[in-house]
This record gives C-alpha cells, structure tokens and sequence, in this order.
C-alpha cells in the first residue's frame, strides 16, 4: 500500500521522537514542513538533479526535482536532515513559550529580586524576599497615615456603625496587623507559590514575601506563615475568607502541616467593602476600588492572568526576571489593602460608578 508523502513524513518523525518519551506538537510539524508538507504531499515535477529552476533560471541542488520536491533518493536522506534542524521554543498547554536562548544568560532570582534563603521549622527552604517601604515615597506616605489613623481610630470611630472584625482593627496597634497576600498557579486547589507578608515594626512598614523557587518549596512558605499568622492579633486580607486562607489551610493538610492552634480575627476587605458601599459601587475588585477611593492607577503592572504562566516559564528556566513584576504586583495590592483600612475607618465615600438618573419633572394638574 503506497503511503502518501506528507503521512510518511509525520510517521517518521512521530516514530523518531517516540523513544525519547517526546510528544510531536501540530506547531512543530507546521514550523518543519510548511502548510504543504503537514496537510498534503506538494505536486512533484521530473526529477532533474543539478537541474535548473524553469521560472528563475537558477541551478536546483543535487538531487532537487523542479518543484521544490526530493528525488527517492534525496528523500531516503530527507528526514535526518529535517531533525538535524534546531527544534522551536517549546511550548506546553496554558503556559507561554520559553524565550530562546537569544534573549541572554537567565537572570538568577538573587540578582533580579534581591533577598536570602529561608528555612522554616523543619529545615525545607524557601526564598524571602524582606525590605522596609520608607524608602519609596508612596509607600512612605501610606505608612504615616496608615499610622495615624490607627493611632486615633479608637477615638473617632462608631464601633455601633461598623463589623466586628473592623472594631478589632481599630483597637489594635499597628504592630498587631498582619497583611497578607497570596500568589497561586491558579483557581482553587493550586499550588501557592508566594506568600506575601505586610506589618508595622520598628516605626516603619516592612514586606516580607516568601517565594518557592520551584514546586518542592510550597510547604516550606505555608509552614512560615502558619507560625506567623498564630502570633499576629487581626490578620488582614483580601477575599481571603473565601481564597487565600482556605487555600493555605487545603495546601497545608495535603502537606501534613499543623495547622495553627490560635486563630487571630481576621478581617476580609472585600466583605467590609462590599457592606459599606453597596450602592454605590458596581464592582468591588481591588483594582477598581483602588482607582475609585485611592484615586490610583497602576501602569506596567502584570496582569493576574499572566501571572501562573510566568511563574512556570521561571521553574523551567530559572529566569527570574518576570518574578519581579509578581513582586511588584503583590506589594501593591498588600499596599492597598493598608490604604483601605485608612479608608474604612475615616469614613471616606467613592466616587459613584453612576449617577442616578434626574426624575422627569410632572407637569402640574390643570385645574
């Protein structure tokens, strides 16, 4: 039974590749053979080597039928030359390609971010991450008021109006807060890979993130915080009632970590926010929020979506430099979170998202 060109193509190569466990991809077919060679045998012309081109005039290879198709002999030699060629950048489902080799020496997380090597309890390691914010003006000015109005919130603020785990904040101090914010490969049930820690120490907000440098360090970074989030007096969050904590608390069993005997208050911003300006926000992100009472926008900030996908191209290649733009991004919404709860206990109002419409005026009765 005589096999078509393009099929003996694909079958030689998926049987070159088997041994090696490697799986050939439609991309890697197209990027070898061209929409001809993957989809259909290219018509042939008489073979003629060391011919010339009939259009062009110039001399064909040896072994080349006018046509741009092999000779059977060329062809018996054809696919060894083609796995010769160096292979495309690989590329996995949901995950973006790995950049080549022509982009530079992979950055190492030490010089890219800056930071040391951790252990937790038992000795697994992880990477952190620890700076003070005074030195970045915007974040120098959120600590003041953040400060600030902590330090006369129990003075000027209506315990009868507000939640119970607002009423905790606003008795604290600020050393008592402990902000906290995750980064995961995405959805429920994921891997956390970045454990982003906020609080008030020696007079001056400090962030502290611990990173997993590759899957093998997960437990490590849930196991850090555990011990902090035993010691902290409110913990602060975002969605994290219904995300972050329950995330740390399924990763943790699945490790066999002990979960922490004391659990602080814990005061979700998105619920608060969502209790006290119903009606007059649309939507309750922390971006959109940001933007409506803060004012802010961020500019160059990685999407969230991205954010899984950049994390696995850094296992693969052990370039650090996307994990910046994590880090960025994680101290910027630990740095909202803080602006919120300045927000919540002055009382400030949003801007509407909309303006009600004006009542059409009745014309009065005629009598």
């Amino acid at each position: 039974m005589d096999i078509p060109e393009s099929r003996r193509r694909k079958l030689d190569l998926l049987l070159r590749k088997r041994p090696a466990g490697e799986i050939v991809t439609g991309r890697e077919l197209l990027e070898r053979f061209g929409h001809g060679g993957v989809n259909r045998a290219p018509e042939c012309g008489t073979a003629a080597p060391g011919g010339a081109d009939s259009e062009t005039g110039n001399p064909l290879p040896n072994g080349t039928a006018e046509g741009g198709c092999a000779t059977p002999e060329a062809a018996a030699i054809a696919p060894r030359i083609q796995i010769a060629l160096p292979r495309p950048a690989a590329v996995m489902p949901g995950m973006l390609p790995i950049l080549p080799a022509l982009m530079g020496e992979p950055l190492p997380i030490a010089e890219a971010c800056g930071g040391a090597e951790r252990a937790d309890g038992a000795g697994r390691r992880c990477w952190l991450i620890s700076k003070p914010l005074a030195a970045e003006a915007e974040a120098l000015a959120i600590a003041r008021d953040y400060a600030a109005v902590l330090a006369g919130a129990r003075h000027n603020f209506d315990e009868l109006a507000a939640s119970t785990e607002l009423c905790h904040v606003a008795n604290a101090n600020p050393p008592d807060l402990l902000f906290m914010d995750t980064e995961t490969c995405g959805l429920a049930g994921t891997m956390i890979f970045l454990v982003g820690l906020m609080k008030w120490q020696d007079g001056q907000l400090i962030a502290e993130q611990f990173l997993a440098r590759d899957y093998s360090e997960e437990a490590a970074i849930l196991d850090i915080f555990n011990r902090q989030y035993e010691q902290a007096g409110v913990l602060v969050t975002f969605n994290g009632k219904s995300f972050d904590l329950t995330q740390i608390r399924e990763r943790s069993a699945f490790y066999g970590l002990q979960s922490p005997w004391a659990q602080p208050p814990h005061l979700d911003l998105l619920h608060e926010a969502r209790r006290r300006w119903k009606g007059q926000l649309r939507r309750f992100s922390l971006q959109h929020l940001e933007r409506r009472l803060l004012g802010r926008h961020r500019a160059g900030d990685i999407p969230g979506a991205a954010i899984p996908d950049a994390y696995h191209d850094f296992v693969r290649s052990g370039d650090a430099r996307r994990i910046r733009d994590i880090l960025h991004h994680n101290l910027l919404d630990l740095l909202t979170m803080a602006q919120l709860v300045t927000v919540l206990l002055t009382g400030c109002d949003p801007t509407p998202d909309w303006q009600p419409r004006p009542q059409a005026e009745i014309p009065p009765e005629q009598t």
